[in-house]
């Protein structure tokens, strides 16, 4: 259940680049989330990548959806690539 939200970021680098600009997300919106409304929220991302050659926005959405719906399966907050 809940919200969901797409969102494109163009970045380059490793899966650790990747990782720790999902931690920085996911951690930013829990201190706002808390501080500004007083509630705490579990997130969960799911995220795609480019890696290289030509893939559809079709396929590029699929494939952050199968993502978030593992990361959503845990029953945790957190991201998947």
């Amino acid at each position: 259940g809940g919200d969901e939200y797409s969102a494109y970021v163009s970045t380059k680098g490793t899966c650790e680049t990747i990782n720790l600009r999902a931690e920085k997300i996911l951690n930013e919106l829990k201190v706002r989330s808390k501080k500004e409304l007083n509630i705490e929220l579990t997130m969960s991302l799911g995220i795609a990548v480019l890696e290289s050659g030509e893939i559809s926005y079709e396929d590029l959405f699929l494939n952050a959806d199968k993502a978030l719906y593992l990361v959503k399966q845990s029953n945790h907050s957190g991201w998947k690539i």
